[in-house]
């Protein structure tokens, strides 16, 4: 399908560009089946229920490493080195490209940050984005579950309650070294695939390799692609709260984007 195919194509460009900033992505194994799978047109993606939809398309991405350069201001502890690793579960209808819809039918983008201290000893941190899946009562029931706290169909978490699961964190008593871990709060966010994902984390982490990026007309023309399919109808969407001048089929989900709207 000519549709995957020019996605699959972009993840190569994602590569290239990143590659001039001497970030190298494209050897990860699941970043190289991303690509065979777009590509592959025998390949169908599984539905939320696990069942075969050939309207969708999208990737599953396992620790995507990037290595931090220069270590941010204010890191506490003060880590000699850091790097992250990202990784992310994305399914999408191929119809609603760059329509006034919901862009993504699943997304939860992992990052996971590691350091090391001057004394060898281990740190992290983790946040993600979710997007957010209401689960029926019963199978059949069409009546939902409301979640106990406010959650914005996309949202960030920062250090949530999943962190000390993590496999790295295995030897490292997270939990009598001072630290908390709870899910809320979930932070209203924009829907991103893995080119806005990537570009979010090089614009927080590696800032003059962004800065860069950004000077060149083709980097920011993908950018501009992929926000455009991805932020516009999100945008949009909660514009609508304000009965501003829309797309006749913008997407009507300001409150499931933002709950607290009133």
């Amino acid at each position: 399908m000519a549709f995957r195919k020019a996605r699959a194509n972009d993840l190569r460009d994602l590569a290239r560009f990143t590659n001039k900033q001497r970030i190298s992505i494209e050897k990860n194994e699941s970043f190289k089946d991303a690509i065979r799978l777009l590509e592959d047109n025998q390949h169908v993606y599984l539905d939320e229920a696990g069942k075969p939809d050939v309207s969708l398309w999208g990737y599953t991405i396992t620790q995507l490493p990037v290595i931090i350069t220069a270590i941010p201001r204010h890191t506490f502890p003060a880590v000699r080195q850091l790097t992250l690793r990202i990784s992310m579960a994305f399914a999408a209808d191929w119809r609603g490209w760059e329509k006034m819809q919901d862009p993504a039918r699943r997304l939860n983008l992992d990052v996971l940050l590691l350091g090391t201290n001057k004394d060898e000893s281990r740190c992290l941190t983790s946040y993600h984005l979710d997007r957010h899946q209401v689960q029926p009562v019963a199978a059949g029931s069409q009546v939902k579950v409301p979640p106990a706290e406010v959650h914005p169909l996309y949202h960030v978490q920062f250090s949530s309650g999943k962190t000390y699961k993590v496999d790295e964190a295995a030897d490292l008593n997270l939990g009598t070294s001072g630290n908390l871990f709870l899910d809320p709060p979930r932070l209203l966010h924009y829907p991103m695939d893995l080119i806005l994902g990537v570009d979010f984390i090089l614009s927080n982490y590696l800032p003059i390799a962004w800065n860069a990026l950004q000077r060149d007309g083709s980097y920011a023309n993908l950018c501009r692609k992929y926000q455009t399919a991805f932020l516009k109808p999100y945008i949009h969407a909660i514009a609508q709260h304000w009965n501003l001048p829309r797309d006749a089929d913008c997407w009507g989900a300001k409150k499931a984007i933002w709950p607290n709207l009133l």
